[in-house]
């Protein structure tokens, strides 16, 4: 991964301040961790844990896909 691809998929993790795109900006973070990690423990030698990885980003787009409440000020996932 060159250094154009890491800082144009850097560019996407940052959010403005609606929900739509803070959820964005969390799955491209997650998109960029994958693509450098996957990079990196190659040219160390190691496995890189796809299906974990797989797990986490189903849970996670799954928890993002679930309703949003509001206590006071503090907006919470209702995952329970």
């Amino acid at each position: 991964m060159g250094r154009p691809l890491c800082f144009k998929g850097l560019c996407k993790t940052f959010a403005y301040y609606d929900e739509a795109d803070i959820k964005r900006g969390l799955l491209a973070t997650m998109d960029l961790f994958r693509k450098i990690a996957m990079k990196l423990t190659e040219k160390l030698g190691y496995s890189y844990p796809i299906e974990l990885d797989k797990q986490v980003t189903e849970w996670t787009r799954t928890r993002l896909s679930e309703k949003m409440i509001y206590r006071g000020e503090i907006q919470i996932l209702a995952i329970f």
